[in-house]
């Protein structure tokens, strides 16, 4: 049996009325190496709060621009992502509750990430949910190989930070959303990092995967 893969999973866009929302899971072996990686470069620049998409700063963009060269420089991370369309997928499929939605589209991300074997270990960003919301439940009854899903809170958890950064920017360019110049900049950085002119299209890389998400029948 294959050593479990920690993974950081996080969400972006579920909420609101934006176009898309898009699902994230960085894959690690050994998060102990990432985390003391991404810590130096806070003590580098003294800056010690939580990392988040939606805020910049020039500082938070020295710190953001070095995480983000930490993780191309990694052979053993992953960044897999998924986007999904809303109009193309509306919510009266689903009785009208997003997180049904939601949960249904996060099984088949996740199974879709499973390789063969390996057994996935999952820290979540834990974020407020609906009574009724069974996520947890839900995915450890449907995702083949999930060995453990448990919800944390991300300002402890540099990688879900990580994933949180990275997750953003690809649905920003989704969205088109440009909040200033220097997240205009970090957009920029990963399309070059991969070599691509956009990120709103599948990429299938070593390091970096962006699904589509396509529903079979709507």
């Amino acid at each position: 049996m294959k050593k479990e893969t920690t993974c950081f999973f996080d969400e972006s866009g579920i909420d609101g009325a934006s176009r898309y929302f898009a699902v994230g899971l960085l894959k690690i072996g050994d998060p102990t190496a990432l985390h003391t990686q991404l810590e130096n470069i806070r003590n580098k620049h003294h800056f010690y709060e939580e990392i988040k998409s939606t805020k910049i700063s020039r500082l938070r963009y020295k710190v953001e621009v070095e995480w983000i060269d930490i993780f191309f420089k990694s052979k053993e991370i992953k960044m897999c992502v998924m986007v999904v369309d809303k109009d193309k997928f509306k919510l009266h499929y689903f009785g009208g509750k997003d997180w049904i939605r939601f949960n249904k589209c996060t099984k088949d991300f996740l199974n879709n990430n499973c390789d063969g074997d390996e057994p996935l270990k999952i820290l979540a960003d834990e974020k407020p949910t609906q009574r009724e919301d069974n996520l947890k439940e839900y995915l450890e009854t449907h995702v083949f190989n999930l060995a453990a899903f448990n919800f944390v809170d991300s300002k402890g958890y540099d990688g879900i930070q990580l994933c949180d950064l990275l997750l953003g920017l690809v649905r920003s360019d989704f969205e088109g959303i440009r909040r200033s110049r220097l997240r205009t900049r970090l957009v920029e950085k990963i399309r070059g990092d991969l070599r691509i002119e956009d990120l709103k299209r599948r990429v299938s890389r070593p390091n970096f995967n962006i699904w589509i998400y396509t529903p079979k029948k709507v």
